[in-house]
Order: C-alpha cells, then structure tokens, then sequence
C-alpha cells in the first residue's frame, strides 16, 4: 500500500500521459538539465529496450565528486505486441541475469485497480579487464 500524500512530502509530475509522484527536493530532467547546463533535456529512444523514456526525475543529493547524480528514475513507454502482456514485457526487458545491474526489489503494485511493475536495480559500473 503507498502511503498517502499526506505522509509524503512529495512533487508530482503529469502531462496528459502519465502521472506519478517523486521526493521533495529532487528535479525532473527538464529542470536539472536546463537550469544548471546550457543543455535541453530530450528524451530519447532506447533500441536494446525498444522503449521510448517519457519522463525522468532525479535527486540532487546523490551527486558524488564523480557524477552529476546517482540516483534517478526514468518512464518508458514501449509498444504492446500481439497476444503479449505488460507483465510479460517487462520481464523481458529486464533479464534476471545482468552483468550490468544488480536487481535489488522486483514488485508488483496495484495502482488504481492496475497493476504496475517496479523495478529498483544498482547499476554495476564498468570496469576495464585487466591484461597480464
């Protein structure tokens, strides 16, 4: 159960496809990227997920002297093919197995009488092989 907006001090992001609340104190990608670099967030397209992002929000207090930001969380939408369903193409999209993210909660929630999929993962930086 989520809790209400009441006991989360929260922002909220809507257009006319989605809505969704995030922390107070974090920025969609459209206020970080304009505001602190002479840059326009775009979103892009993604083709190893066949997925469009939509939206994205980050936490400012996750920088590090070596990132910009650590912490985020981005919005796909991704066609719905034939006789498949959301739950069996979000699975797919995401392998169990990754040598690039550690899944640390894989869940379901009701939201509205819908179910979503949420999917919080560690990215595992890249590391150069080491030759002998």
């Amino acid at each position: 159960m989520c809790p209400s907006r009441d006991e989360v001090n929260s922002e909220e992001y809507h257009t006319g496809e989605i809505f969704f609340q995030y922390p107070s104190g974090w920025n969609t990608f459209y206020e970080f990227w304009s505001s602190d670099f002479d840059f326009n967030y775009i979103p892009q397209y993604y083709p190893d997920l066949d997925a469009e992002e939509v939206a994205g929000v980050l936490d400012l207090a996750s920088s590090t002297p070596y990132e910009k930001y650590t912490t985020w969380v981005k919005v796909y939408k991704k066609p719905l093919p034939a006789g498949s369903s959301v739950e069996s193409v979000f699975s797919a999209s995401y392998p169990q197995n990754s040598s690039s993210f550690k899944i640390i909660t894989n869940n379901s929630v009701g939201i509205k009488g819908n179910t979503s999929y949420e999917l919080v993962y560690q990215k595992i930086p890249w590391r150069k092989p080491l030759s002998g």
